[in-house]
């Protein structure tokens, strides 16, 4: 039987960097060196303790955005509100107007003389 080096021997290289040249050099967390230790239950609570504070703040930040959202969107509703309102009161102004003026006519009617 051939020994089972000859088998790693021919493993397959590993993929190129995946991003700028001095990254590669920089240490994974939580992926130990080869001849390393595993890490010991200290890292790992640490490690757990970082991945769920990060998970919060993924909560947090989408929660935010979805506060954001609604808050755009009654900021845009109340801005139609206010449109509205003024149209509604310019349309009163200029019928007071016309009353004082005697024209009480409709837009687009026809001009009877009083």
């Amino acid at each position: 039987m051939a020994p089972l080096t000859r088998v790693f021997a021919k493993a397959p290289e590993a993929p190129g960097p995946q991003g700028p040249p001095e990254l590669d050099a920089l240490p994974q967390r939580g992926v130990p060196d080869q001849g390393q230790p595993a890490p010991g239950p200290a890292t790992l609570v640490t490690l757990t303790h970082e991945a769920e504070v990060s998970r919060l703040h993924a909560i947090i930040a989408e929660t935010n955005a979805q506060r954001n959202a609604s808050d755009a969107a009654a900021a845009e509703s109340e801005a139609r509100r206010i449109a509205s309102d003024a149209a509604a009161a310019q349309s009163a102004a200029l019928l007071a107007l016309a009353t004082a003026n005697g024209t009480t006519t409709a837009p687009n009617a026809a001009v009877t003389p009083p």
